[in-house]
Parts: C-alpha cells; structure tokens; sequence
C-alpha cells in the first residue's frame, strides 16, 4: 500500500522524509506499484529529495512494477537533472 514515505517522496517533503527515516522507517519500502521513495522523488524531479535519499542509501536497483529502476522513472518524468544525480549514485 501507500505508506507515508511514498506520500512525503512524491509531494518532495524532505523535513517530513528525515523524520520518518529518523523513526525507522523503511527507506526501500515498495507500494501497489512497486514504486519506492526514490522512484517517486526522482519521476516527480524533486532532486535534492532524490540525491539525499540515494545517499542515504537508498536502493538505487529496486524495479517497480513495470520493471522500471528509479533513474528510469526519472527520465520517463522529464527529470534529466534526478537522472544525472542517481548515475552518480550508481543507478
């Protein structure tokens, strides 16, 4: 289901972010479509939201559904700026 780290990822809430990865949630957790945090981040092209959770570590080799890493749903948004960043990461 959608859990409020994928709700916080999508709407770019990095305050809300580090206070539930604070209160030990999972960073990976996946939702009905396989989407984590970061692919949420990355294809709605919030960045900064996208690099920290990447640094954070983050599994930048999660598919979602549609077998879809999160630097792909970042290219499928448009996002060319989250798609450099997680090729910094490793993505």
């Amino acid at each position: 289901g959608q859990m409020p780290v994928h709700a916080a990822a999508r709407e770019g809430s990095l305050d809300v972010l580090q206070y539930l990865y604070g209160s030990g949630a999972d960073c990976d957790v996946q939702n009905n479509n396989g989407n984590t945090p970061l692919h949420l981040a990355a294809g709605k092209g919030w960045v900064e939201v996208a690099e920290r959770l990447a640094a954070a570590g983050a599994d930048t080799c999660i598919k979602n559904s549609k077998g879809w890493l999160a630097i792909q749903s970042a290219s499928n948004g448009g996002c060319f700026e989250a798609v450099l960043k997680l090729a910094q990461h490793g993505s």
